[in-house]
């Protein structure tokens, strides 16, 4: 994995950290779950009725269903850990950089009202939004509450300046 990008000139690194990587179940792996399970179902309703029609092919047509459904219900849940897994953060006096894998993105600090604190357990910071409208994050990081204090400080410094 590649290192964080070189710091500029009277810039000094304030936080460095990695987001928890648990599996997570959320409402993407809900609605996934939802379609793992009711593919599940209809493969066992089309075994039952195939199997009174023609014995012995039960678990030809469930076997399949179920690995399958399997597979969706996880699928996501694993993907997402091992993003998680390749992700590092840092915060300097300067900018937020957040590299994951090989490829380092840099932010300038944001306005004071641009950054929340989700309470969840291990806690996100978010700090403003991509262009495509996805949130600007410190994802599941285990000191949330420390990296929002620095970056509401160091929004507050940028403000009166």
């Amino acid at each position: 994995m590649a290192d964080f990008p070189p710091l500029v000139a009277g810039e000094t690194v304030l936080w460095d950290g990695k987001p928890d990587t648990k599996l997570r179940f959320g409402m993407e792996t809900m609605a996934t779950g939802i379609f793992a399970v009711t593919l599940i179902l209809a493969c066992l309703g089309m075994a039952t009725v195939i199997e009174r029609s023609m014995p012995g092919n039960y678990w030809t047509i469930l076997g399949p269903g179920l690995i399958l459904g399997i597979v969706i219900a996880l699928v996501f849940p694993v993907r997402d850990s091992r993003k998680r897994g390749r992700t590092a953060y840092r915060l300097t006096n300067k900018r937020a950089i957040i590299r994951v894998g090989d490829t380092s993105h840099s932010y300038a600090i944001p306005a004071h009202d641009q950054i929340i604190l989700r309470g969840e357990d291990p806690k996100t910071v978010t700090f403003g939004r991509h262009p495509n409208n996805r949130p600007l994050s410190f994802e599941r990081i285990a000191d949330g509450d420390a990296v929002y204090a620095l970056l509401q400080g160091l929004a507050t410094q940028d403000e009166a300046a």
